[in-house]
């Protein structure tokens, strides 16, 4: 029995912790159905928006990478390293990303959601993760989910694996930070705020912002 408790940890506890993510994360949709005509796509961080303080700033723009790029310049002036890194990331992104059509992802179980509606249900929308020959990151996208959401929304996804791939490197195994983090890059609170401002959010998060 013994033996059996801990084989069953080994297998089904190694998503979850598995170091390097060659394993896989990924970014979550959430889509609820207000009739069979009447669908909305909404990415879980977003979807989430009320669970913290933030006010999120939606941007009037068509374009998902200048979404990205609005939002990662707010770091400019508080965090100026981390604004040149995901500045470089987005940049990168492009590269990494590989859309899969007709394809259902299976589900990661590294969301940790408090609920969704009852007329809603989740749907993974990328997977990244670690290839296992080069190292290099890849993210692949389910393409028939990122067609459904809009603009904003695939902006604030592809913000969302950029500060994945950038706390993985910190030890983070699950979204939750992720998700909070891209939130508050996305809200209007911090427009006003200073690096030390800025600095409380990574205390908070236990993660070395810089």
């Amino acid at each position: 029995m013994k033996k059996l408790i801990v084989f069953t940890f080994l297998l089904f506890g190694f998503e979850a912790f598995a170091a390097g993510n060659e394993v896989g994360n990924g970014g979550d949709v959430v889509i609820c159905t207000a009739s069979d005509e009447n669908k909305t796509y909404t990415i879980l961080d977003y979807y989430e928006r009320k669970e913290d303080q933030f006010k999120i700033e939606e941007f009037d723009i068509e374009d998902e990478y200048q979404v990205a790029l609005k939002a990662i310049n707010k770091l400019e002036k508080i965090a100026p390293r981390l604004h040149e890194k995901y500045t470089r990331d987005l940049k990168n992104f492009r590269l990494k990303v590989k859309f899969k059509k007709g394809q259902e992802f299976r589900d990661i179980k590294d969301s940790f959601h408090v609920s969704v509606g009852k007329n809603c249900e989740i749907k993974q929308v990328a997977h990244q993760r670690k290839n296992m020959l080069s190292k290099d990151t890849e993210v692949f996208m389910n393409k028939d989910l990122y067609e459904k959401l809009s603009a904003f929304q695939k902006g604030m996804l592809i913000t969302h694996e950029i500060i994945y791939e950038h706390f993985i490197y910190f030890g983070e195994i699950t979204s939750k930070k992720v998700r909070l983090f891209n939130r508050y890059l996305y809200s209007e609170d911090i427009k006003s705020h200073k690096s030390r401002d800025f600095n409380k959010i990574g205390e908070s998060l236990g993660i070395p912002l810089y």
